[in-house]
């Protein structure tokens, strides 16, 4: 599904592109290559965002939208020091739970990508040294962006952090996905007055279109590193 998020260009210019409805100009990107933004390199780690790294997200404080740095993985306060953080969180969840109501009313956030890292399905994830991964990228010009939620206070706090909606989960809703979207639905995303039926129209009209997108398999060897 997602186990690490490409973010290859400035914070800035995520936020440019949002605000503007447009793409990234390939000659004002931050990555060292064309090469490495068709497929970038797993040890790159002020690029590739791991759990409990800091991610560039999209959040509005009181009517104006900015960038943030946020962790990856969201600590709700009655699960602190008994879960670990959360990364992935169903859309009904979300929607319809009472227990995320302030995060779902005031918590809205984007992750703008590249693309994304996932294990490959027949892959060993107990090979941790050297996972081979699916890299997930849109076929048109980026970047997407990531349906989120998101906690930041202004001061330090152990709950915030930052967690991605997902979207299916098996049966009829089909697989488990990101909720990817493009700048317009991304938009809707952000407007705390969107209840489950639009929530669930979005998804519906949401990128999940397999042939949206590229997938390439990589098998790179990756070492922690804190950022």
């Amino acid at each position: 599904m997602c186990e690490l998020i490409a973010q290859l260009s400035a914070p800035d210019l995520y936020l440019q592109c949002f605000l503007e409805g447009a793409s990234i100009d390939q000659n004002e990107a931050e990555a060292d290559t064309q090469a490495q933004r068709l497929l970038p390199d797993l040890r790159d780690h002020n690029h590739i965002i791991r759990p409990n790294h800091l991610v560039t997200a999209l959040v509005k404080k009181g009517e104006q939208l900015q960038s943030a740095q946020v962790r990856w993985g969201w600590s709700p306060f009655w699960s602190m020091g008994i879960r670990p953080p959360l990364t992935h969180l169903p859309l009904e969840i979300v929607m319809r739970s009472k227990v995320f109501a302030r995060m779902r009313d005031g918590g809205r956030a984007l992750v703008a990508a590249d693309g994304w890292f996932d294990f490959a399905q027949d892959a060993d994830v107990s090979q941790l040294a050297s996972p081979r991964f699916t890299y997930v990228r849109p076929r048109t010009a980026g970047p997407v962006y990531l349906a989120a939620l998101a906690q930041i206070s202004d001061s330090a706090n152990g709950c915030n952090g930052l967690v991605l909606v997902t979207r299916g989960g098996g049966g009829t809703a089909g697989p488990l996905q990101l909720l990817v979207l493009d700048s317009e639905r991304a938009s809707r995303w952000l407007d705390p007055g969107l209840d489950w039926q639009q929530a669930l129209a979005l998804a519906s009209d949401s990128l999940g279109d397999p042939q949206a997108f590229e997938q390439i398999s990589v098998r790179q060897r990756a070492l922690p590193q804190h950022r």
